[in-house]
């Protein structure tokens, strides 16, 4: 083989491996590129997307107004203080006594004392015992009087009282012969006080609160 067909051959070598590697250059461009296309792609559909959330505005709390302190008030229990003087009002004065009976009009009758007295009209005579006091109206108009209870002497002209009820009496006529008790005068004598007025003779029991009071025209016994 001559020089000429070998140069010839090498020279169709060298050709070949040029095509060759300009062919597996191009693949691998070809192939890179799809490479880093199909990254590419991968990359923008697989990426997650992820939008910022803004962060929530934090304003700052509004100042707030710290309460007011009120005093309390005070109480009654709480005053110091003691409450200004009163002065207390005026006693009313206390009416005056009727004046008393003088010591004409007390006796002494069969060891006992007793008083005795008349209106100064002299329709109605009294006497005063430890035990009972009685007037007799002779000349009376009352009216209701009660049923005789087997009185033998004249029934509805005297009443008295003792530590009851006033009631009705059997009496006569009039035994009490004591001086005049002027009108606006009283006496007293044991637990019995009679007073003399122009509307009548009272007489109670001071112990039981139980009396009478009589003039010409009617009774009250109570």
């Amino acid at each position: 083989m001559g020089r000429s067909t070998i140069s010839v051959k090498l020279l169709l070598i060298l050709t070949v491996g040029g095509v060759c590697l300009t062919g597996y250059g191009q693949a691998t461009s070809t192939s890179t590129a799809k490479a880093a296309d199909s990254t590419t792609n991968n990359s923008t559909t697989t990426a997650p997307t992820t939008t910022a959330i803004p962060a929530p505005a934090t304003e700052p709390p509004p100042p707030t107004t710290p309460p007011t302190a009120t005093a309390p008030k005070p109480t009654a229990a709480a005053a110091t203080e003691p409450p200004p003087p009163t002065t207390p009002p005026p006693a009313a004065p206390e009416p005056p006594k009727a004046p008393q009976a003088g010591p004409e009009y007390f006796f002494d009758s069969y060891g006992s004392r007793y008083a005795a007295f008349k209106s100064p009209s002299g329709g109605i005579t009294c006497d005063i015992h430890n035990d009972a006091a009685d007037c007799i109206v002779v000349e009376n108009s009352w009216n209701d009087i009660p049923p005789d209870e087997g009185c033998d002497a004249t029934w509805g002209l005297s009443v008295a009282v003792s530590d009851g009820e006033g009631i009705f009496t059997c009496r006569g006529d009039a035994t009490a012969q004591g001086p005049v008790l002027p009108y606006g005068y009283e006496i007293e004598f044991g637990p019995f006080l009679c007073h003399s007025k122009e509307t009548g003779v009272t007489c109670d029991n001071q112990e039981t609160g139980h009396g009478f009071k009589v003039n010409r025209a009617s009774f009250d016994l109570y």
